[in-house]
């Protein structure tokens, strides 16, 4: 997966957006005005009432300013409410958490198949959600990586077998990777703006007939009688507008997320390098009957999903906001979507196979009956358009980004070897503030006891639980710190403020205990930030303003690797390719720390750039040992940027 142009896709869809929106509004203002209009008993006046018509024409004009400030209300309400991440989705679709603690073996099997995922991705471990519905669905929603929720629906656990539920949840995190997720948690927030005119009309047809007792003998309640039937008839004409405004809400959502699920459905693919756990979960998905949602939010989130979860009819067609079932197969397997259109040919009465062969574009008696596919766009074969011309350089970098099956058996391995005490440990909140002291504590025994004092001062229980720890350290190895660090973030987000605040003097007691700060400690401390920091907004930077911070991270880069004179070249050779200003390597990692996070503002691709030159200095001597990896991953991190863990199948 190409990581970076993908991204940068997102964000040109995300301005897009903004105009689809913008021009959404301006049809729903007109089409409101003119109902008002065509609703006021003072629309059309004789000539020597003229005063009635700049009256009317202030009336008006407050009406359509009344309409933008509902709309652009509804939007703003519904983009607060989601500003508390992927949480707020999977809760009004009636999701439950999942947790380790209390799940049976098919939640297990779930949660193994997100934390496989998860570190082959190098992303922090999103919250798992189990949806109460009995359709074959799922869904990713978050603002950021560190918010990002997985859910799933009942009836996906109960349906899928392991390959299965590995490709759906692939899936889910292409949708993570790609920036779909964010761009969908703005589009919901937007649409909901678009739908406020329909309810309002709702709440004249039914709130002030059910609020309020008419009594004709009362002339005050008969006037209240009168302004209500027109209130009732105002809100008729509001609800068929507000059905305009879910329909334009419906064509925008489609503009948007139909070729993104084509990408994710290739992404997936590519993540497992098998396509049969993708063809299969849809074919279950074509051949089963759709199930109701009982969540009646279900279509204001139906972009966000896996699979459609409206009706397959000709209205809902027009504004589909996925591919059908059947095209998105045949773009996998078309000798599997051919099956599937032959069972759902026999299983309805009255059409025909040949029905559903011409609609998938396969060969009938047409272009000589023989059942070959013809050259449609779906059903060319799977993968990604051929990327532009790179240097050699560059393709390393589009390498390692890469999710590959080894990263897939290389995250099943990192989770299966973990102690089991450190594993269980990394789902508690508790246990989890225990696990990040024991990864800190020093091999120097003066050290280490200066340390487990620290720890003793802030809190006996937990110097009892690292003591724990520290006693089944059998087995845990130094790739174990940050995949460690990563399946605990979701616990240690559930921290209050003021115990995260607390923890994080800690950490920094245990760090500088020997009055240093090693790069093991500077690589968990920066993930930890990374990913659970309230997120600030970096100002933009480009890479003329930033060259003297790049060369700092470079240099510093450089200087960790074992052979002198082939680091101080792979440094002449990335500052002669980039303009780079000679420098020395920062003494301190607060200078590295602050260089980072200036270097967070660059563009998407500078920051592709900027990974490649540290990629190739770490590998100058032709090895990567863990601690240039943590120092890759934290980097990576600290620019936004997840990165599968290097492995020597894949750098060169």
């Amino acid at each position: 997966m190409r990581f970076f142009e993908h991204q940068a896709q997102a964000r040109r869809w995300s301005r897009r957006l903004v105009w689809l929106y913008l021009a959404a509004v301006v049809v729903m203002v007109v089409l409101t005005t003119l109902l008002l209009a065509l609703s006021l008993p003072w629309w059309r006046v004789p000539p020597e009432q003229a005063w009635l018509w700049r009256r009317s024409a202030a009336f008006f004009g407050w009406s359509a300013f009344a309409v933008v400030v509902l709309v652009l209300g509804g939007t703003v309400y519904k983009l607060h409410k989601l500003s508390r991440g992927g949480t707020v989705v999977a809760e009004e679709l009636g999701g439950q958490r999942l947790l380790a603690a209390n799940a049976d073996a098919a939640q297990r099997r779930l949660l193994n198949v997100v934390e496989e995922m998860a570190l082959a991705a190098g992303l922090p471990l999103p919250r798992v959600y189990v949806l109460p519905e009995y359709g074959i669905n799922a869904f990713a929603a978050g603002l950021h990586r560190r918010d990002a929720v997985i859910g799933i629906t009942q009836g996906a656990l109960q349906a899928l077998n392991r390959d299965e539920l590995q490709a759906v949840v692939a899936h889910e995190f292409s949708h993570i990777l790609n920036g779909d997720m964010r761009l969908n948690m703005h589009l919901t927030g937007l649409l909901h703006g678009l739908m406020m005119i329909g309810l309002v009309g709702h709440w004249l047809v039914l709130g002030p007939r059910r609020s309020h007792k008419v009594r004709e003998e009362d002339d005050a309640a008969q006037g209240w009688f009168v302004f209500g039937w027109f209130g009732v008839l105002l809100g008729l004409g509001l609800m068929v507008l507000g059905g305009v405004g879910t329909l334009l809400a419906g064509w925008i959502q489609a503009a948007v997320s139909r070729q993104r699920e084509y990408l994710a459905d290739a992404s997936a693919v590519q993540f497992t390098r098998q396509k049969d756990g993708l063809v299969g979960a849809l074919h279950k998905i074509g051949s089963r009957q759709k199930q109701h949602w009982y969540a009646w939010q279900a279509n204001e989130y139906a972009h966000f999903m896996f699979d459609a979860v409206n009706e397959d009819d000709w209205l809902t067609r027009l504004s589909a906001t996925h591919p059908p079932t059947l095209k998105r197969i045949a773009r996998l397997d078309a000798q599997a979507a051919r099956q599937l259109a032959t069972e759902l040919a026999r299983a309805e009465t009255g059409t025909g196979a040949e029905g559903y062969r011409g609609w998938l574009g396969f060969g009938s008696s047409d272009n000589g009956g023989d059942g070959q596919p013809l050259q449609s766009p779906w059903l060319q074969p799977l993968g990604e358009m051929p990327p532009p011309l790179q240097t050699a350089e560059q393709r390393v970098l589009d390498e390692v980004m890469r999710i590959h099956p080894e990263h897939m058996a290389y995250a099943a391995w990192l989770r299966q070897s973990l102690p089991a005490a450190w594993y269980t440990a990394s789902q508690d909140a508790e246990q989890a503030q225990a696990l990040l002291c024991a990864l800190l504590l020093s091999a120097d025994a003066a050290v280490a006891e200066r340390q487990q004092t620290a720890i003793a001062k802030h809190q006996y229980g937990l110097s009892l639980r690292v003591a724990a720890l520290q006693a089944r350290r059998q087995g845990l190895q130094a790739a174990h710190a940050l995949p460690l660090v990563d399946l605990a973030l979701p616990a240690l987000a559930r921290l209050p403020e003021s115990e995260w605040q607390a923890l994080q003097s800690l950490l920094k007691q245990l760090m500088l205990a020997d009055q240093t700060l090693s790069l093991h400690e500077w690589c968990v401390w920066t993930v930890l930030q990374a990913h659970l920091r309230a997120h600030r907004h970096t100002a933009a930077l480009t890479w003329a303003e930033g060259a003297a911070d790049a060369a700092q991270v470079l240099a510093w880069a450089v200087s960790l690797n074992g052979d002198g004179q082939l680091a101080e070249q792979a440094y002449a050779q990335a500052a002669a390719e980039s303009a780079l200003p000679p420098s020395a390597p920062p003494r301190r990692l607060a200078a590295l720390q602050s260089a980072l996070t200036r270097l967070d503002g660059l563009p998407i691709a500078d920051k592709a750039q900027l990974l490649q030159m540290v990629l190739n200095a770490i590998q100058a001597d032709g090895r990567i040992d863990v601690a240039e990896r943590e120092l890759m991953r934290a980097i990576a991190a600290n620019l936004r940027c997840p990165m599968p863990p290097l492995l020597a199948q894949v750098v060169p």
